[in-house]
């Protein structure tokens, strides 16, 4: 038996189908070219795409066959809008299981929610297939065309309930969630819900596959968005360490060391119980040093605290009396990054008392505003004699003030006057802290 044309409205229908899995095949590409697809809920994003791609295709295929009289038609249609409802519920299972993995991961709700969407998608999975033998939603006439019977509603309602129980789940974990993760994840089931309305109400144009295809770039814009963020992550982690390993080697400058342990040996003859309490302290030091390597976030003063105490007894072993040293510490319940205090209080040692005949004092003063935490390193030495002395002799000024910034937003301000010394003030916002 002959067929017939295509009609105009099955046409366009088709051009949209095939239009939507071009863009979904370039993000499926894409995906796996980029190996989004290792962990959990990018695995069920990607399951996602291919499921969509499996809808699209179904779905551009029924369109074209829709109305026509070959000998094939009616099986064909009969099959593929079989295999589009299942991708479909595949697909929508994939999806909820997406975004309850990264809603709810680690939360005691996680694996029960995830049993609601596999019962639910067998319940529906069975019942299309008793579908084909009563066709309670659906059939074709004898002109091959497409009839919705009473409960064609009913197919819809899988992805209602899935998509209110993930949108639940989102609204209650709400504060946890990142502003463009909701917002690409309402934005999907906002144009979703609001194609999916339109057209059970009105059948013809179908819209419904090409927003979902919208949706899901979003969706894939946020997973390239996240992946851009934990590059930056990784390179401010990298820089970060290289920064601490380039305070931490200039702490310990081969001139430092010989002179900490002459300190100590002399120490030995003339005060044995202080040469082995400098001894403890020089070893503490080292290992502090080598701590601060392995620290990923800020620590708190109190931390970084103790670790300044611990270099300046050091130094005071070397210099005696001609090195002083002041602590007014106002308060200690602030963060900071590691190393971002002991490297300031080390050019106040060695740039500015250890340059000046008779020695110096150093003063470390802590305290707080309404809006921030100020942290001070105040000497009296040498000061800044020039411009190259600042750029070049001041050992990881730039450092610091790079990781403070980067780390908790503080502001660094440096000030010297020749021959009168000295004044580095730290900034740290509370909100940000």
């Amino acid at each position: 038996m002959g067929g017939v044309s295509i009609s105009t409205t099955n046409l366009i229908n088709v051009v949209i189908d095939s239009m939507s899995l071009l863009v979904t095949l370039t993000m499926a590409v894409s995906l796996f070219i980029d190996k989004e697809y290792k962990n959990k809920p990018s695995c069920f994003f990607v399951a996602t795409i291919f499921a969509q791609m499996g809808i699209l295709i179904n779905d551009a295929l029924g369109w074209m066959f829709m109305g026509s009289m070959y000998s094939f038609s009616r099986p064909l249609l009969y099959i593929t809008t079989f295999l589009f409802y299942t991708f479909a519920y595949i697909g929508m299972l994939m999806l909820h299981f997406y975004v309850i993995h990264y809603v709810l991961e680690g939360t005691k709700y996680l694996k029960l929610v995830s049993n609601i969407g596999i019962v639910l998608f067998f319940v529906y999975l069975i019942l299309m297939i008793v579908q084909q033998f009563n066709f309670m939603f659906y059939d074709y006439g004898p002109d091959n065309n497409y009839i919705r019977n009473s409960l064609v509603w009913f197919p819809y309602s899988y992805a209602v309930i899935l998509g209110a129980i993930n949108i639940g789940c989102i609204l209650k974990y709400w504060n946890t969630l990142r502003a463009n993760d909701r917002t690409f994840f309402l934005l999907y089931y906002f144009f979703t819900g609001v194609t999916m309305t339109i057209q059970y109400c009105f059948f013809g144009i179908i819209l419904l596959y090409a927003a979902i295809t919208v949706s899901l770039l979003f969706i894939y814009i946020r997973i390239y968005l996240k992946r851009s963020r934990r590059l930056r992550e990784k390179e401010l982690e990298l820089a970060l360490m290289q920064g601490r390993i380039s305070i931490m080697l200039s702490q310990m400058q081969p001139h430092f060391l010989y002179n900490a342990l002459t300190a100590i040996v002399q120490l030995c003859d003339e005060n044995p119980q202080r040469a082995k309490n400098s001894m403890i302290e020089f070893s503490s030091y080292l290992r502090r040093n080598m701590d601060s390597l392995t620290e990923e976030g800020l620590i708190s003063f109190e931390k970084e605290l103790v670790h300044i105490k611990g270099y300046l007894n050091l130094e005071k072993a070397i210099y005696g009396e001609s090195l002083q040293v002041i602590y007014d510490i106002g308060c200690t319940d602030f963060f900071l990054p590691a190393l971002s205090v002991q490297p300031i209080v080390e050019n106040a040692v060695k740039h500015g008392i250890g340059m000046k005949e008779g020695g110096g004092t150093i003063i470390i003063t802590t305290g707080e505003t309404k809006d921030e935490y100020i942290v001070t390193v105040r000497d009296n030495g040498m000061g800044i004699v020039d411009k190259e002395e600042d750029n070049n002799s001041h050992i990881g000024v730039d450092n610091v003030r790079q990781r403070l910034k980067l780390q908790c937003n503080a502001d660094f301000q440096l000030e010297s006057r020749p021959e009168e010394g000295t004044v580095a003030m730290i900034k740290i916002p509370k909100k940000k802290v």
